[in-house]
């Protein structure tokens, strides 16, 4: 069985000690104790000390804004905020996209429907930690977004007297140039997919289905639930996506109906339950998805970043970029070109003039930019094997003396360690860059 959770690598450097196993998370033991003191504070350093395969991502940044009055020649332009993500909640039910944050300030996005009381981070496939951007643009017509990108528009209900809401949208494609508040209209000839919104006689409707073409948009019953009593003539929907009714009041309780399971207790339908219309849902169109319960605030940068160029095109400062969620080092943009031409052949890699400063990128580049890094991984099944082998050879090192009351078996522990970043070099589960040609002096001087 391979590595499932933090408790799997915990045990598997008790085991290098050569101790007895850790039977929970819970456990009043020495070895409990040091191990989970020492999981994260070493996880995240293994994670910056090698560029590791599994822990890269991508993502497009757009330069942080201040706000431009209208001129004679250009209309207003508003702010470029910062996302606020709410803390998770026991009580909130989730949809995917929906993005929160726990109590260490990690940031997490829903992947599924009726996300409730799951905890962010836990040993389940409900939550992903969230790696795309924290600046949020106002929406702009004339620009192609990608990918994941984040804007705000003024949601329905602002008016001279009232204050305006915003809403904020996540893009779901490349070259998306889409009105994200204008919803698409169903139609029958059209596939949608899993999560996007519709109009249809008056109202939003969000598709339930990963596939559902030529269902016309109706209320879906409620899921079938294990713990309800049904009577005739109640209707559910099953986990088969179908729409089921029940045929039998006797004793219909913890009957799943999906696929005929139980035909003397439920009779399917035939209809699909492809729609919902709740909660009440937000305007959007399908290339855009609503990202709820977040809000924005301006950013604040605590110290003298230049801002970008002024009028006349010249640059006196330089263009600030926040950096994106759960970052944690950048790695190689190309990492299969060297920076050294050989000669007669196409040129290297060109240097750029990036730097990280805190928690911001700085450059002369106006963007948009595409950041590739490494991220703060914390799910153990997103890891690779080899990582939480060493990662638990160096658990084992930091912690041997309390545990063990002996240094004795460190130098096993570091043998493992080194033995496991090896493996992990040779299968290239930790990338390496270009190996960059010797220098000919010989054609150095003639150049």
């Amino acid at each position: 069985m391979p590595f499932i959770d933090s408790l799997d690598i915990a045990n598997r450097a008790v085991q290098i000690l050569g101790g007895e196993q850790i039977s929970s998370p819970t456990e009043d033991s020495t070895r409990q104790v040091e191990l989970t003191f020492a999981y994260d504070k070493l996880r995240r350093p293994e994670l910056r000390r090698n560029t590791w395969r599994f822990s890269i991502r991508n993502c497009i940044l757009r330069p942080i804004l201040a706000y431009q009055p209208a001129s004679a020649t250009t209309p207003a332009q508003n702010p470029v905020m910062i996302l606020q993500p709410p803390q998770w909640s026991t009580t909130e039910t989730y949809t995917p996209g929906a993005i929160v944050q726990d109590l260490n300030s990690i940031y997490w996005v829903s992947t599924a429907d009726e996300n409730l009381n799951n905890i962010p981070g836990g040993n389940n496939e409900l939550w992903e930690a969230y790696y795309g951007p924290l600046t949020v643009e106002p929406f702009t017509s004339t620009i192609s977004y990608y990918a994941g990108e984040l804007v705000y528009v003024q949601a329905p209900g602002g008016s001279a007297s009232a204050p305006p809401m915003y809403q904020i949208y996540m893009s779901l494609t490349n070259n998306n140039s889409d009105t994200p508040q204008t919803a698409t209209a169903w139609n029958a000839t059209t596939t949608f997919y899993d999560g996007q919104i519709v109009s249809y006689s008056g109202s939003y409707w969000q598709s339930l289905l990963p596939l559902n073409l030529n269902n016309t948009p109706t209320q879906a019953p409620e899921p079938w639930d294990i713990t309800t009593t049904y009577s005739s003539t109640n209707t559910v929907m099953a986990t088969d996506g179908f729409v089921y009714e029940a045929t039998s009041a006797s004793s219909n309780i913890g009957f799943n109906p999906a696929n005929g399971l139980n035909p003397t207790y439920w009779t399917n339908t035939g209809a699909l339950g492809a729609w919902t219309a709740s909660p009440n849902l937000w305007p959007s169109d399908i290339q855009w998805a609503p990202i709820i319960g977040c809000t924005m605030k301006l950013p604040v940068i605590p110290y003298a970043l230049g801002q970008g160029p002024t009028t006349g095109g010249q640059v006196y400062g330089r263009y600030v970029y926040r950096l994106p969620a759960n970052f944690l080092r950048r790695v190689n943009p190309d990492p299969k070109r060297g920076q050294v031409s050989i000669l007669g052949a196409p040129t290297g890699y060109m240097e750029d003039d990036w730097m990280i400063e805190g928690q911001f990128l700085t450059t002369m580049n106006p963007g948009p930019i595409g950041l590739r890094f490494a991220g703060d991984i914390i799910k153990v099944r997103d890891m690779d094997d080899l990582f939480c082998e060493g990662l638990a050879s160096r658990l084992a090192y930091e912690t041997c003396e309390k545990i063990t009351g002996s240094t004795d078996k460190q130098k096993l522990a570091m043998q493992n360690y080194s033995m496991a970043m090896a493996d992990a070099r040779r299968v290239n589960s930790i990338e390496l860059s270009a190996e960059e040609p010797p220098v000919d002096d010989y054609i150095s001087t003639r150049l």
